[in-house]
């Protein structure tokens, strides 16, 4: 057992959470980043190699990040531009470059915390937290900026959790489901034709099993996390590692892929997905070309992610295995059975995993994905809470996500997935369970309050990726970027408050502002 301490402590590594880390470091502080698991980069890093960006809203690191990426092999440009999509070894690189090359930054990573505890003199602030190791960290500013929000969690900050839009927040639902709430967000709300009662994304939840029978309900208990299992990069056609066939794979595990393929509505890739997506400005731009990575949606392990958050590290741990397994056993099944038409057999068989990413850092297999993704499972209820009120201009008045202390700005369109179907009279047939149809969204101010605890709940921590508002917001509020650029902000908040030796919400926001604009910080839209 060990004793450590620094200026500022950042729970999770994820892209944003270094920011956070980067910015309080270079203002002359000592920062320690503790990372449950052992990889570094969170999604940006573990699969996610598209940028979903909004045009015109990024600034600082998040800009450093996409041109450093953009500068170097295999694009080379030299004119300033950015690359939207890569490789996890090409974000890797540039996450080492820019925010790690510091020694001001330590990163931790199997920093599992067992617990958090409070200053005696000031039940307000986090004094320390102790993991599972032994060792304890101490700081008197803390930062989260992990997928699960575990710090928060665990200091007994109050949260909120995923699918709450309706029973909540009051947030419109176009289509319903049967009960008239939004328990599960809809992927095409217009598509009100009854369908056959089979989970076309791959029996997601134990209530929704194959084959479909009168009287089921599926969707009957909503999970939590809003999560969609992996992504991974892929390789065309040459130079990749094929499917492989995971240990334990049972004939009924083959059986069930064979029927959601036979019986199912998704066609074209599954269990791959819908859209592997070409990086593009690489050398070899034509059609198909055999050297271009591309990124893609693993759906199926979904069903694994109920309850996430509230899992123990270990149960994580067994969690990812699973899916993982879950996710290359539908794979290898899709392309070898001879059940499975011999077109989509040739279409997986196309593809498979890289042979240059995730050789040393993957879940399962070598060229899978390292990071397991969890888009929201739980976040705080701050200061202020977000919700489409703040996202759409409902009023005409133009004035939707103006606030008195923006610190970024955000706008992709919430998307959602659709994973069940209620059952309409008859029994075997449905409708899928909710729907939003929210796409005239338009960008948004995200105000510093939604990144605060209440004060009398905790005075010395901010958060960057649970930032707090409804599961609209939150959809929408995901992306990897925009929670980078939180992550600045707040970082300039943090060494002004530690500067000061004051508590956080102490350090006038107007002094904050100076900071940003120095930075040319984009803080609302139109700029």
């Amino acid at each position: 057992m060990a004793k450590f301490t620094a200026d500022f402590i950042v729970n999770g590594a994820t892209f944003p959470g270094l920011i956070l880390a980067r910015e309080v470091a270079d203002a002359g502080y000592n920062v320690i980043v503790l990372e449950w698991t052992g990889h570094i980069g969170g999604m940006t890093t573990g699969g996610l190699g598209v940028g979903d960006w909004i045009t015109n809203t990024r600034w600082g690191w998040v800009l450093k990040f996409f041109q450093y990426i953009a500068s170097h092999p295999p694009y080379n440009r030299t004119d300033g531009s950015e690359q939207k999509d890569f490789s996890s070894d090409e974000a890797i690189a540039a996450v080492n470059a820019l925010l790690l090359d510091t020694p001001r930054v330590t990163v931790v990573t199997k920093a599992r915390i067992r617990n958090v505890y409070r200053k005696a003199s000031d039940r307000t602030a986090i004094e320390y937290v102790e993991l599972e190791n032994g060792d304890t960290y101490w700081s008197n500013y803390w930062g989260d900026g992990s997928y699960e929000c575990d710090l928060p969690a665990l200091a007994g900050i109050s949260m909120r959790y995923g699918r709450d839009s309706r029973y909540l927040f009051r947030e419109k639902v176009e289509y319903p489901d049967e009960r008239g709430l939004l328990s599960l967000p809809g992927h095409k709300p217009y598509d009100l034709t009854p369908k056959r009662l089979v989970d076309d994304r791959g029996d997601r939840y134990p209530n929704a099993t194959q084959p479909p029978f009168v009287g089921q309900v599926i969707g009957g208990g909503g999970p939590r996390a809003q999560a969609y299992g992996f992504r991974y990069s892929l390789r065309y056609q040459t130079a990749r590692l094929p499917w492989p066939k995971p240990p334990g794979w049972r004939d009924a595990d083959t059986d069930r892929i064979v029927d959601l393929i036979l019986k199912g509505e998704v066609g074209g890739l599954f269990p791959l997905g819908l859209s592997p997506r070409p990086v593009s400005g690489t050398p070899d731009t034509s059609p198909n070309s055999p050297g271009r990575y591309s990124t893609n949606g693993g759906d199926l392990a979904g069903i694994f992610t109920n309850g996430w958050g509230n899992r123990s590290y270990a149960e994580r741990d067994k969690i990812a295995l699973r899916a993982c397994y879950a996710t290359m056993g539908a794979n290898w099944t899709a392309a070898n059975d001879p059940r499975v038409p011999e077109s989509r057999r040739n279409n997986i068989n196309d593809w498979g995993l890289p042979l240059d990413e995730f050789q040393t850092d993957y879940i399962g297999f070598p060229g899978h994905a390292s990071a397991y993704y969890v888009r929201d499972d739980r976040s705080i209820r701050a200061q202020y809470m977000m919700s489409t009120k703040d996202m759409y201009d409902d009023t005409g008045l133009n004035i939707a996500g103006y606030f008195s202390d923006p610190i970024a700005v955000g706008g992709y369109h919430p998307d959602f997935h659709a994973f069940y179907r209620y059952p309409l009279p008859g029994g075997l047939q449905g409708r899928f369970d909710g729907g939003i149809d929210y796409s005239n969204h338009r960008r948004y101010s995200i105000p510093l309050r939604a990144c605060l605890p209440f004060a009398s709940e905790c005075s010395n921590l901010v958060v960057c990726w649970g930032v707090s508002g409804s599961t609209i917001f939150r959809a929408s509020y995901r992306i990897e970027q925009t929670a980078g650029l939180v992550g600045q902000s707040l970082g300039m908040l943090i060494a002004l408050a530690i500067g000061r030796n004051a508590k956080i919400g102490a350090v006038p926001y107007a002094d904050l502002l100076v900071k940003m604009k120095a930075a040319n910080a984009i803080l609302q839209y139109p700029a």
